[in-house]
């Protein structure tokens, strides 16, 4: 449901006019026990759920960003997050050094990523090249 609820906005954020888009989507429980005078008080818990929407825009001189969150998931709220984003990428100034990386097959991103990641522990390996398959696999679907 959240995996198709950031494809929609990111081919929402493409429809307005952005080059590219991201969205980062992020669910959160915190439970917080105390103890007093060797006593467990009653636990508090938490929960936070919310999406974060980056886009950009491609100009003459380079792209310019924009980015918005919400953490209500309703459809109003999202459509507000994502017409903000839009609004503050159009606001920004062009930055020239700032643009979409180019995507590449899978196996050259993930030769790129390895080589410079040798020295990383491996759980830092493996999570560098899902991420890496998965921008390729957003790229490429559309």
């Amino acid at each position: 449901m959240h995996l198709d609820l950031c494809d929609d906005l990111v081919r929402r954020a493409r429809a307005m006019g952005a080059a590219d888009a991201e969205v980062f989507y992020r669910k959160a429980r915190k439970l917080e026990a105390m103890f007093e005078k060797n006593d467990l008080q009653v636990p508090k818990g938490d929960t936070y759920e919310g999406v974060g929407i980056r886009v950009l825009i491609g100009g003459s001189n380079g792209a310019r960003l924009g980015f918005a969150a919400t953490n209500l998931l309703t459809s109003e709220s999202l459509e507000n997050a994502l017409s903000a984003a839009m609004a503050i990428a159009h606001a920004s100034p062009e930055d020239p050094n700032h643009s979409s990386p180019i995507p590449r097959p899978p196996s050259q991103c993930l030769a790129s990523m390895m080589s410079r990641l040798r020295n990383s522990p491996s759980e830092m390996r493996s999570i560098k090249a899902v991420s890496c398959w998965r921008r390729h696999a957003a790229r490429t679907r559309e």
